[in-house]
């Protein structure tokens, strides 16, 4: 399994990787993908991309340090409970590590228990009990 950040310079993944996040690919802002502070990783399985994570870092107002926001994680049907989304939410995490970054995190539907189970098994703490059905899970 090989993890590949999608950029202009592997333009060519683009639309496949679009298609698989949002089932379509009509338009591509390739500003998204030339811009340093947007993460959009992939996980290829030989020639097969099977999961898909994106993201974007921005800089806290109050410590001036940086996070990593998940917007986005999916692993295509036949592929799930093999691991993928656990190596891509890490990946983003390693990420953070290896920068100055003060945390990861993401928002989950409290009613998507396979998400909850997920974040919960790689140490994900819940930082709030609910926002608009959502529960705020941080990492780091």
């Amino acid at each position: 399994m090989n993890i590949v950040r999608i950029t202009t310079e592997n333009i060519e993944l683009v639309d496949k990787a679009l298609s698989f996040i949002f089932s379509s690919s009509s338009s591509v802002n390739i500003n998204y993908f030339s811009n340093p502070n947007n993460y959009f990783y992939v996980a290829m399985e030989d020639e097969e991309m099977v999961g898909a994570i994106y993201g974007h870092e921005f800089d806290r107002p109050d410590t001036g340090k940086k996070q990593l926001f998940i917007y986005s994680l999916d692993v295509k049907k036949g592929h799930r409970r093999k691991g993928y989304a656990t190596l891509l939410v890490n990946h983003f995490i390693d990420i953070a590590k290896s920068g100055d970054y003060h945390n990861v995190f993401l928002l989950a539907n409290d009613d998507n228990m396979p998400a909850i189970k997920l974040y919960d098994s790689i140490s994900g703490k819940k930082m709030n009990k609910k926002v608009v059905e959502q529960i705020l899970y941080a990492w780091y």
